[in-house]
């Protein structure tokens, strides 16, 4: 799943989740194992969670950066929509406008005002905690109005102006206006005044402004406050939020297709509105506010073990190994856990996301891949591909109240807002911007145009392995190349393409390859929306970064002459459509052992001066610029000349690896010549050779990697801020910190290609 995120910054004000005081009663989650296990791989665009500015920022940079991340737009709903299809049903005999008559008879409703409120917000002299502290009055007195004859449970409790931050095994000192917190949790803090509130109880959050002119800031505050909720608990599904400024109060939506906020309401004036807002919350069930029931919590002094159901197995958590992808407020969010089944006693590796609904599951995609490399290859051939996958041992499409769980069909109930319509941009994020369509994934620019809606799945993993960039074995690190590389031949063989190759997917277990992540894993001829730039942007070949062919041979002199005279229109012809194909993958893999070397050393051996590190860091900030433009990754690909140059800047250790490297990037660009040669129809059998020079430049690295073994991860601050710099496994492990690692980069957006 994800790649490691850099250590967050201590800014947390409150007591640790791991106090030896024993003050805070909570623990956190389980320790991470030092090994994670699976990389997330969406095809999506860089997410400004993995920035400089989010990882190690102030709490401002982290609130601009998410906003960032959303393409400086939230789509913005009618708000009956809003009511109706995406608040929690109201409980059966609740009448809102029934309550808002017997208030005003108990004068709670005096000219058309809640009683608290005499004055807007805006024109009264006192404090804006005091201003707001009466919404607690009002959101119980309808509570106890509505529940006097139909006695149902209720579920919430409302809570302004906490004293402290609330806790969680972040460390982040943001401290909402308000909340909606879980009631028996709220009765346990007014029991015991040393009692922490914890983010896990959190139904949502509030923030208020006395003024309408500090909106921006009650946005930025509630769109943190959301991720943070979503981040930090596996088994939230989505969140809502408030905001108010001055009499104008905004509901809030966010899952992990999407995040939407309605238009305003007069929340003094309009009281049946409120009234309809605080039922629906205040008595909703946990699944309708959000929460997993199918995942069981159990609090123990050595942390939060998750208990997970897979198509009616259970699963206890032992570890978390990978959820950075998390972070994105919108996306896959894909966590790891290594988990250990209770009736056995063996462990496995549960991979846990939200998937785009159209795709094809992947297991669905383990089972046709085998069969197709039996019809090839006979029975042999797939007993040798499975030993080169990760084994699927059982997955299910996670079901919430008896539905399969759907970011619209189930959590809007599948209401009018499906992405189709138009919305205005949120005018408190940006002035004056509008979208066309509604959106969750984002193009190169940024703004998001078309919200992706998703399912939640679930696949549990025999093997616990460890992903590449985790290995720091140079001569294990051909190894497992080497096996890749077979089982590409395997998959290319039958016509099939992974796509995906980085370092996240591509993992060691017991000492060989094996090649995981097979969601975007398609064969070459089947037709599909998610065809074109899909990857990781370290190690993306440079043809599917451009979406163009590059190695095409140009026509010899002579006929160039012929047709420059018979005023031929050679040269107007159309181009042919470009497919990803199997030289692709094997681009992919020859950037990883490049990647390698730059971002790290071999322990013992050279080490460079100040001047040879910023040589490093300018080669780095060119070959790995985290973004689609090729411009330099093209000529060191393609010219032995600018290849050599470019690795010149690197240790001299590395050097008999870089001469192998380059003796393989001569191949791949010759293949690559041969293969377009044969466009618009190709040839696939014109690569039939370039697995063996594979094999072969593998077997070298290995024979001289024996010995010289352990890497280690540059030093590269404080040399410069724009290289990536991540602990290896874990940014929320509670007790022992993780060795050093690097960071690599983030998916591309998925282009949905015109020509599939």
């Amino acid at each position: 799943m994800s790649n490691a995120p850099p250590e967050e910054p201590a800014e947390f004000s409150g007591a640790s989740p791991m106090d030896p005081s024993g003050k805070s009663e909570r623990p956190t989650t389980p320790p991470r194992s030092d090994v994670p296990v699976l990389e997330d791989t969406p095809p999506k665009r860089h997410n400004e969670t993995t920035s400089q500015s989010f990882r190690s920022g102030k709490l401002d940079e982290k609130r601009t950066a998410l906003i960032k991340d959303l393409g400086n737009i939230i789509p913005e709903v009618e708000l009956d929509c809003f009511t109706e299809n995406i608040l929690p049903p109201l409980q059966v005999g609740f009448q809102p406008q029934e309550i808002v008559n017997s208030l005003k008879t108990s004068g709670y409703i005096i000219k058309d005002r809640w009683k608290p409120f005499e004055k807007d917000p805006k024109d009264d002299t006192k404090r804006e905690e005091e201003i707001f502290d009466p919404l607690i009055g009002v959101f119980n007195s309808i509570v106890d109005a509505a529940n006097e004859p139909h006695g149902h449970e209720q579920t919430l409790r409302l809570s302004l102006n906490p004293d402290k931050p609330p806790m969680s095994e972040r460390k982040y000192s943001s401290r909402p206006d308000g909340c909606m917190v879980l009631k028996d949790a709220e009765e346990k803090i007014a029991n015991d005044k040393k009692a922490d509130r914890w983010w896990y109880d959190y139904a949502l959050a509030l923030e208020f402004k006395k003024n309408e002119a500090n909106r921006n800031d009650n946005v930025s505050k509630q769109v943190y406050s959301m991720q943070h909720m979503m981040t930090i608990d596996p088994c939230r599904r989505f969140v809502f939020g408030i905001t108010i400024e001055n009499t104008k109060m905004r509901l809030w939506f966010s899952c992990r297709a999407t995040i939407l906020v309605s238009k305003s309401f007069n929340f003094i004036t309009d009281h049946t509105t409120l009234t309809r807002v605080f039922l629906s919350l205040a008595f909703a069930s946990k699944a309708d506010l959000g929460w997993d029931p199918t995942i069981i919590v159990s609090e123990t002094t050595e942390g939060r073990v998750y208990h997970f159901d897979v198509e009616g197995r259970k699963f206890d958590s032992e570890a978390v190994l990978s959820d950075f992808a998390a972070d994105a407020i919108i996306g896959r969010a894909t966590r790891a856990f290594r988990v250990i089944d209770p009736v056995s006693g063996e462990e496995f590796a549960l991979k846990d996301v939200w998937v785009d609904d159209d795709r094809e599951l992947e297991y669905e995609i383990y089972k046709r891949l085998l069969n197709d490399i039996e019809k090839k290859y006979g029975k042999p051939g797939r007993e040798e591909a499975e030993k080169l996958l990760l084994t699927p041992e059982v997955h299910c499409k996670v079901k919430a109240d008896e539905q399969e769980d759907h970011t619209c069909k189930v959590m809007m109930r599948e209401g009018r807002y499906n992405g189709s319509h138009e919305s205005s941009g949120l005018p408190g994020v940006q002035d004056n911007l509008k979208m066309d369509h509604l959106g969750s994934r984002a193009p190169h620019g940024g703004k998001r145009t078309r919200i992706h809606h998703r399912i939640h799945y679930r696949i549990v993993f025999k093997e616990v392995a460890t992903p590449l960039y985790n290995v720091m074995d140079l001569r294990e690190i051909f190894v497992v190349l080497k096996d890749c590389t077979r089982l590409l031949e395997l998959m290319h063989g039958c016509g099939w393409v992974h796509r995906d190759i980085s370092c996240g997917n591509v993992y060691s277990y017991n000492g060989r390859g094996r090649l995981g992540d097979l969601e975007y894993a398609k064969k070459k001829d089947s037709i599909g929306k998610h065809d074109i730039r899909t990857g990781t942007l370290d190690f993306m070949a440079v043809e599917v970064a451009r979406s163009e062919y590059m190695f095409c041979p140009e026509l010899d002199r002579d006929t160039i002459r012929s047709n420059i005279f018979a005023n031929t229109e050679t040269i107007r012809s159309p181009q042919p459509n470009f497919y990803y194909n199997g030289i692709h993958d094997m681009e992919s893999l020859w950037w990883f052992p490049i990647w390698m070397m730059f971002f790290h050393d071999i322990k013992f051996w050279d080490t460079m001066n100040e001047s040879q590190k910023n040589d490093r860091i300018s080669m780095i900030l060119e070959l790995f610029p985290r973004h689609l433009d090729t411009t330099l990754r093209h000529p060191f690909l393609n010219s032995s000349f600018s290849f050599k140059k470019s690795m010149s800047c690197l240790p001299e250790c590395f050097d008999v690896f870089s001469n192998v490297l380059d003796f393989l990037r001569s191949n791949l660009k010759r293949n690559y010549q041969l293969f377009e040669a044969t466009l618009p129809t190709p040839d696939q059998a014109v690569l039939d050779g370039l697995y063996g020079l594979c094999f072969e430049a593998w077997d070298v690295c290995i024979e001289k990697a024996t010995g010289v073994t352990t890497l280690v991860p540059v030093a590269f601050k404080p040399y410069s801020d724009d290289i990536p710099f991540a602990t290896s496994t874990s940014k929320r492990k509670a007790t022992i910190a993780p060795p050093l690692s690097i960071l690599p980069a983030s998916k591309v957006p998925r282009i949905d290609s015109p020509n599939t």
